[in-house]
Formats: structure tokens, sequence, C-alpha cells
């Protein structure tokens, strides 16, 4: 059995996202070289709960267009924890916790490949 958050299932579903004024300038203001959108564990598994269904994407859409606006770069970690997940269901592995909305060992790895490419060659800023 795998629970689901009730509330992070109502956002995958949400077909826009109207942030507050802030979070852009939030974005802008840490700094950050790179950003990472994280799914929900739902949207990852939504293929096996809902097949044939598709989920809207208002979170990411937002999250690239200010990254665009800013140059910033962004990466999307939807695919990959997907068809990690694809693979490990075969085995009953899981890449989140069944009964708890974080990554387990097997997220956290994918997580970190990707982190790790998407990041190799790029400076670190230092802190000033």
């Amino acid at each position: 059995t795998v629970a689901f958050y009730a509330p992070y299932i109502e956002v995958a579903k949400r077909a826009d996202y109207r942030p507050d004024a802030g979070v852009e300038q939030a974005i802008v203001a840490t700094g950050a070289q790179h950003v990472f959108f994280i799914p929900t564990k739902y949207r990852v598994y939504h293929n096996h709960l809902e097949p044939g269904t598709r989920l809207p994407n208002a979170y990411w859409d937002y999250l690239n267009g200010v990254c665009n606006k800013h140059q910033l770069n962004c990466t999307n970690l939807t695919a990959p924890l997907t068809a990690a997940a694809d693979q490990l269901l075969k085995t009953d592995r899981l890449v989140w916790w069944s009964d708890d909305t974080h990554w387990n060992a097997h997220g956290m790895a994918v997580a970190a490949r990707v982190v790790a490419e998407r990041l190799k060659g790029q400076a670190i800023p230092k802190n000033p």
C-alpha cells in the first residue's frame, strides 16, 4: 500500500498557478545559478494511478518561465524520477517512502545523479 498526501494531489491537478508577487523575487534573491523542480510523489506515480490521463504542468511552466526570464538554468526532475519509479516498481520498490512525502534512498540517488550531471562544469559562486 502506498499513501498519497491529498493536498499534493490537488496541487498536481491544478491547471493554473498564480503565485503571490514575492515568489519570483524570492527565487531570484537566492542567487541560485540552477533551479530544480521537485515533483510531488503523486505526479511521479500518476501514470500508474490514472493510466491514460495527463496532469497539467502549471507549476513547472511557471518556474521554467521565471528561469528563462532571469537566465537561470532550470531542470525538471519529473522525468528522471518517473523513469526510476517505473523501473523500480517492477521489483516492488519505490523512490518515495510508501507512507511519506519524502524520497527514500532510491529517490535521493536519482536526484543526486541528475543534480551532479547538471552542475558539472558550472561555476560555483563563492560566498562573500
